[in-house]
């Protein structure tokens, strides 16, 4: 699960530092020769973090299912999923925080004409791009709560709302963490 959630995070800051340095590149310079190819290159790696979101959305359903049906056997690997999602989701936090203020300042700094274009096309696409980024994560999360609501751990209720509050932003961060607590409660191993 690692050599997936993990590289996702480094290609999510990589996309950030291309655009970022794009816009730079845009306000401050009159020289355009590379504008456009570091627009092409981030919209590449863009694709490639998509597909990640999506097989880690894929595995993360596989993986904690057939975590779920051996539920005493693999406590210890339950808990370490669930670490590496909260780590994943914490670590994650500057990205949304700098994605959402760079669409705010380019709207400002790229003028009316391109405001519109980019309102109507380029921010949805964005807010998509994060929300899928979301569901990369949540994946996991709402497969362990599954896995627990299955078990007896947790109940339907519990498991619905959860699931909600896994599917919104920033509520997925502090629903992770008691997230944790129910798995951490649940999965004790007990010591010989």
């Amino acid at each position: 699960m690692k050599r997936l959630l993990f590289p996702l995070l480094l290609i999510l800051y990589l996309i950030e530092a291309i655009v970022a340095f794009w816009l730079y590149s845009e306000i401050s310079s009159s020289d355009r020769t590379y504008d456009y190819a570091l627009i092409y290159v981030a919209l590449g790696i863009t694709v490639v973090a998509g597909v990640l979101c999506v097989i880690n959305i894929i595995f993360a359903v596989r993986k904690v299912k057939k975590f779920a049906e051996n539920f005493a056997e693999n406590k210890k690997k339950l808990r370490a999923v669930n670490r590496a999602v909260l780590a994943f989701k914490l670590l994650a936090m500057p990205f949304f925080v700098v994605n959402y203020a760079f669409w705010f300042v380019a709207n400002i700094a790229l003028g009316v004409n391109t405001l519109i274009f980019i309102s109507m096309i380029i921010i949805p696409l964005a807010v998509g791009f994060a929300f899928l980024v979301l569901l990369a994560s949540s994946a996991y999360s709402i497969a362990l709560l599954r896995a627990l609501h299955t078990n007896g751990a947790i109940t339907k209720r519990e498991l619905k709302t959860h699931t909600v509050f896994q599917l919104l932003f920033v509520f997925d961060v502090v629903d992770s963490l008691v997230v944790q607590k129910y798995t951490k409660k649940n999965t004790k191993i007990k010591r010989k």
